[in-house]
This record gives structure tokens, C-alpha cells and sequence, in this order.
């Protein structure tokens, strides 16, 4: 067979390899970019978190905080006195003269914008911290109640959409 028949088969074995070779690069590309995608995003719950388990270690409110409580007993206020004593809502976050990360009180993390950098870049962090509705803790409501929402959002320019997370403090 040393016609054209054999030139033909041979390409059209070329053919059919570089189609083959081209999905295997296809898939191996996109294997890599979601590999680093999921790095990427896992990072940003990693450094998110890092953020809630700061501010789990903080007193629920600056009342009970210590050091000036209003109240009295820095370390237990009188059930007459909750939730009314409590940081009122248009006032969370640090007090005067605190600065992250020496906080001393949950609600301290409201309104915080901080930058982490790591070596997938520079990760972008907001706080907000809302009171609660005890019954449904997706609720925030403009009034003092027993329990407090800190929410924070990682935004990094490798990830398709912010990173959310959330976190739930009871005073109880």
C-alpha cells in the first residue's frame, strides 16, 4: 500500500491525536484553575475565621467587659438591667481610643476594614456587627436583645465572589 491511502490515514490519525492532546490540555488547564480556585477560597474562609474566633474570645458587650462598667459588678449585670444596658445599636463598635486587634467587647469588630496578606495576595476584611432577633438570628433589629451577629466578608481580586461568614454570640 504505498499510495495516497496511507497519507491519508496518516493524517487523519494526526487529526484525530491533536484533538486528543487538545481536550487532555482542556481538562488538565481547567483541573489546575479549579485547584487554585479552591485554594484561594479556602484561604479566604481560613482568614475570615481567624476574624470570629477573635472576637468569640471577646465579653458580649462593653458592660461586661470590666474596667468603668456602669453597672457595677464588671462581670454580671442584674437581670433588671438586660438588655437596656447593653451598647445601643447605632453605637457598636470600638470605643474611643481602641484599635483592632485590642478589642475588648464582641460588638468592638463593627465596621472594621482590615488587609491580610498571604501568598495567594492581599485579602480585603469587613465586619459588621448586628443585634439580633433571639428567635430568628437572621433578623437584625435596631434595638438591644440578648443577642449579637458578627458578619464578615473576604474579598480577594482571585475569587469570583466574596467569601461570607457568620457568627452568632449569646449574652446567656
Amino acid at each position: 500500500m504505498n499510495d495516497s491511502s496511507d497519507v491519508l490515514f496518516l493524517m487523519a490519525a494526526m487529526v484525530l491525536f491533536s484533538i486528543l492532546v487538545t481536550n487532555s490540555n482542556r481538562i488538565f488547564v481547567r483541573n489546575t484553575a479549579m485547584m487554585v480556585n479552591s485554594e484561594v477560597e479556602f484561604n479566604a474562609i481560613s482568614v475570615g475565621q481567624s476574624i470570629i474566633d477573635e472576637a468569640r474570645t471577646k465579653a458580649f458587650d462593653e458592660v461586661t467587659a470590666g474596667g468603668g462598667s456602669r453597672i457595677g459588678d464588671p462581670d454580671v449585670i442584674h437581670p433588671n438591667n438586660v438588655p437596656g444596658a447593653f451598647t445601643p445599636s447605632n453605637s457598636l463598635g470600638p470605643e474611643s481610643g481602641e484599635v483592632y486587634p485590642n478589642f475588648n467587647d464582641f460588638d468592638d469588630y463593627n465596621n472594621l476594614n482590615i488587609t491580610r496578606t498571604t501568598g495567594y495576595g492581599d485579602f480585603e476584611i469587613s465586619a459588621r456587627v448586628f443585634y439580633v432577633n433571639p428567635s430568628n438570628i437572621t433578623v437584625n433589629v435596631g434595638a438591644r436583645t440578648t443577642m449579637k451577629r458578627l458578619e464578615v466578608v473576604v474579598s480577594n481580586e482571585n475569587l469570583p465572589n466574596d467569601v461570607t461568614l457568620s457568627y452568632v454570640k449569646s449574652y446567656y
